[in-house]
């Protein structure tokens, strides 16, 4: 059975030990099929282990305040909602399969969030991620981005007329998964579950 997670994440910084989650979107494919999304917006000074430095530019990029994080459900709260989210879609030694675009950026800040709240990342997940940002990298240099201006998802968005708007977690994976549909079924095959 393939399960896809497509996830992606707002954060108060680029390195995972030093920051912390404010935003996860996630969107849960069965054998091709959406049959779940979530949205959670997260607290991140409510983290168990340690308090997550808050890098006042990474907020401008989201267009958020502290004051508005702040108001977010806690770390713990969230991190419970999103297994309640994920575990009905599990059999015993069944995992999901990550999709999202830089999914190691993303991956990194969950598999903190996940130790944060004591539990396992690889009970869950499989490590063989799909990252829609290499598959874009891979086409440029088969030559086939033309005159994409960069590799951003916000650009390469726009290069495929997908509509994005950027730096809230949902949109973006919604976006992710457009891309990802699109590049597969064009330049890889008509006949994928994705």
């Amino acid at each position: 059975m393939n399960k896809l997670l497509y996830i992606d994440t707002e954060t108060t910084g680029l390195f995972p030990n030093r920051h912390g989650l404010t935003q996860l979107a996630a969107i849960v494919v069965i054998n091709g099929k959406e049959v779940d999304s979530f949205n959670m917006n997260i607290n991140p000074e409510t983290y168990c282990t340690f308090t997550p430095q808050i890098d006042d530019k990474a907020l401008a990029i989201q267009g958020k305040t502290k004051e508005e994080i702040a108001l977010n459900h806690g770390s713990n709260y969230q991190f419970q909602e999103f297994m309640s989210g994920i575990n009905p879609y599990l059999k015993e030694d069944e995992k999901f399969q990550i999709v999202g675009y830089n999914t190691s950026f993303d991956i990194g800040f969950v598999k903190a969030w996940f130790k944060d709240n004591d539990a396992k990342f690889s009970d869950y997940f499989t490590y063989k991620d799909i990252d829609v940002f290499a598959l874009v990298k891979h086409l440029r240099l088969l030559g086939l981005m033309g005159d994409c201006e960069n590799d951003k998802l916000s650009t390469v968005c726009k290069y495929f007329s997908i509509e994005l708007d950027a730096h809230d977690a949902m949109n973006d994976i919604v976006a992710t998964r457009e891309l990802y549909q699109y590049l597969v079924h064009e330049y890889i095959t008509t006949d994928a579950r994705i």
